[in-house]
């Protein structure tokens, strides 16, 4: 709910979470210390540095004092002027600040290494060599030996027609074996143009398809604290 605005949470919780689709399942909400939002709950666990602190209905948790002090601290963040707190490994605080000492942290680098990685938009070989390999190395084939073969009955077309005319002038020549030289070509041509459309679209499905299941691998994998927590570019 964090992520969004106050009326689109308030219809996902009622809609969503509390709506019809939702019916008849346990749902297990992670949310913020909002009480309205909470009081629809059936029972709430709340944590305090990784443990239970309080576990009940809306009505016992919302009254105890470790739901005020996190209420409390939930509206220093917000805020943006949250107390600093001690951890076992550093000292640090509630926000960005946070977030971009975790980053360095656990990639061992600067958080703006990342962005500027993402605002590359050059292809390298490498690239290139990705992108064939998910296309497929025989649909690849397939595809520049029908454009091959294509182009080249075009142009033997052309040379038939060149040779019918270059004898037409000199002499009496069979019009019909000609004709029918055309006539096969054409065929033959038309075949080909058609076979390498088909040849394209299998390269394009096999790349789109990896592609999308590379994304969707990669996304599903990918760190909080690297990919999620920054919002995207382009």
């Amino acid at each position: 709910f964090a992520s969004v605005d106050v009326g689109t949470g308030q219809h996902l919780c009622q809609e969503l979470l509390l709506g019809p689709s939702m019916r008849g399942r346990t749902r297990i909400v992670a949310t913020q210390p909002n009480s309205g939002r909470l009081r629809q709950f059936d029972k709430i666990l709340l944590l305090e540095e990784g443990r239970v602190m309080e576990a009940g209905t809306p009505e016992e948790v919302l009254a105890t004092d470790a739901f005020a002090r996190l209420q409390e601290r939930d509206g220093k963040e917000r805020a943006g002027d949250g107390p600093r707190r001690k951890t076992q490994d550093a000292t640090w605080t509630f926000g960005a600040e946070a977030v971009a000492k975790v980053c360095e942290k656990k990639a061992g680098e600067k958080g703006t290494e990342l962005r500027e990685a993402e605002d590359q938009d050059h292809i390298t070989w490498d690239t290139v060599k990705w992108w064939c390999r998910a296309a497929g190395y025989w649909n690849l084939v397939v595809f520049f030996s029908c454009i091959f073969v294509a182009r080249g009955c075009d142009l033997y077309q052309t040379v038939v027609i060149a040779t019918w005319i270059n004898n037409k002038m000199e002499g009496d020549v069979n019009d019909r074996w000609y004709m029918l030289q055309i006539i096969l070509r054409t065929l033959l041509s038309m075949s080909l143009h058609i076979f390498t459309m088909w040849a394209a679209s299998q390269v394009a499905i096999s790349a789109s398809k990896t592609i999308h299941q590379t994304i969707v691998h990669t996304l599903l994998r990918a760190p909080i604290d690297r990919f999620f927590d920054k919002q995207p570019i382009g």
